[in-house]
């Protein structure tokens, strides 16, 4: 399975039941990690604002297993220096969980 495979199985999971979202989540993103690492390095790179927002909040689940760190630092600093608002909120926000 490909990497634009895996993420439109994660897209479908996520659309689901609305009930079922939220108490799959959690499950989802543990099942799903490299996919949502690959899908999150395709979205830093996009011309629209939300999507580079998406892009560090799909790892936001991720922030306290010490073996994820590098690759969400990387991502930070890819979007470290955005101009738009909401992604420097993005950005403070999962640098400060880091710090946790």
């Amino acid at each position: 399975m490909d990497t634009s495979e895996r993420v439109s199985s994660i897209k479908q999971a996520l659309a689901a039941n609305s009930d079922e979202k939220a108490k799959g989540a959690v499950r989802i993103a543990s099942e799903k990690q490299i996919e949502l690492f690959a899908w999150s390095n395709t979205l830093v790179k996009s011309r629209n604002l939300w999507e580079r927002r998406l892009s560090l909040v799909l790892l936001t689940h991720f922030v306290k297993d010490r073996n994820s760190r590098t690759q969400i630092e990387k991502t930070l600093a890819r979007l470290s220096g955005d101009k738009e608002h909401y992604v420097k909120k993005a950005v403070a926000w999962l640098q400060k969980d880091l710090r946790k």
